[in-house]
């Protein structure tokens, strides 16, 4: 005796978080640093998907330089806050043009302590030129 579940043979998947093809095409846009609100909407899946995709391939993510010598880096912040705007926290990143890669990254306050723990994630790396906007 068989049952019939619905779920065995399907054609297509009732539910487009299921779907692996948009699983994989949750990490291309997470990547591509679209916003998890945008990737719902585009892909017509729920942000709690997005963020279980996200939670459940964070370990694929690599926070260390590709390449061992990059001609220029480009480092800048931003800030966003967690739960209240009262608590704002900034992310501090050394971008490549030339490979278009973010190299590294740090979150914290905005103090040299910070800058300096951006600039030991850079340790043997070599740069040819840093640049800021002050």
């Amino acid at each position: 005796m068989y049952k019939h579940c619905g779920k065995q043979f399907q054609r297509e998947y009732q539910y487009a978080g299921a779907n692996p093809a948009n699983k994989s095409l949750i990490l291309i846009m997470l990547l591509r640093n679209c916003g998890i609100r945008d990737i719902g909407t585009i892909l017509g899946v729920s942000r709690y998907s997005v963020l279980n995709c996200l939670k459940r391939n964070a370990s694929l993510s690599q926070d260390k330089p590709r390449h061992t010598y990059y001609p220029s880096l480009q480092m800048d912040e931003f800030w966003t806050y967690v739960g209240r705007k009262e608590r704002k926290v900034w992310l501090l990143y050394a971008y490549s043009p030339d490979y278009d890669e973010i190299v590294a990254y740090v979150t914290g306050n905005r103090s040299a302590k910070t800058v300096d723990r951006l600039y030991k994630k850079l340790t043997g790396t070599r740069v040819g030129e840093f640049c800021t906007d002050q």
